[in-house]
């Protein structure tokens, strides 16, 4: 449990020397249990609430996902706009989406949706697994299934180093956005899965993808 703190606590200040007076909402602070079958997603919301709506005066919100947990999320929706004009969300674990047979009577167009939020910043070396396989075998290339993540009206955008793998049907969608800069990722899904695009962009401007790693199957 040390060794887990004094990361974290390097975590912290790495984060303040790039991004000057910060304050954390750690998701464990507000229950999370980050087992992998409990559903965190509530709490998650409840972090992003309470980040996104902070002070402006109390130093830039990070919305911190710590390393060494698996966070289990139902489809959720993270929405702006913020009082902050930069809000982080620093991605260390692990987030696991439903398999096919858990999206019933959820919503179906995507796993994470960032709404409205400008001056978005999620970064970190962490991993999104939309557990695909689950949906591959019933899914034909034309018929689109559950996306990955959607960025939409997020002006300054930024995606920065964690991977997105194994997405039902698109991994991440920018749509609507200003201003975006996507790098260091990984997005990955094996060759024969159907439908799997990487980086779909629309009705956006200036948005550049550099120094990242796209293999899927689309």
């Amino acid at each position: 449990m040390d060794h887990i703190i004094t990361i974290l606590i390097i975590v912290m200040c790495m984060a303040s020397c790039v991004m000057g007076a910060t304050r954390i909402f750690n998701v464990m602070n507000y229950g999370a249990v980050g087992n992998g079958r409990t559903d965190d997603s509530q709490v998650f919301l409840n972090a992003w609430k309470a980040a996104c709506q902070s002070a402006t005066t109390s130093g830039t919100p990070v919305v911190l996902v710590p390393p060494r947990r698996t966070f289990f999320l139902s489809p959720l929706t993270f929405n702006g706009p913020c009082k902050s004009s930069r809000i982080y969300m620093l991605v260390s674990g692990n987030l696991v989406a439903p398999v096919k047979t858990a999206w019933r009577g959820k919503q179906k167009n995507a796993w994470i949706i960032f709404y409205g939020v400008n001056g978005l910043v999620v970064k970190g070396r962490g991993v999104f697994d939309g557990l695909g396989p689950s949906w591959w075998p019933d899914k034909p290339c034309y018929n689109d299934p559950a996306n990955g993540m959607i960025f939409r009206r997020c002006n300054g955008l930024r995606l920065d180093g964690f991977s997105k793998v194994n997405g039902p049907g698109s991994h991440i969608l920018i749509m609507a956005s200003n201003d975006v800069v996507v790098s260091n990722l990984r997005v990955i899904a094996p060759g024969d899965s159907p439908n799997t695009d990487g980086i779909d962009i629309s009705s956006s401007t200036n948005v550049q993808i550099r120094n990242s790693f796209i293999a899927t199957g689309d």
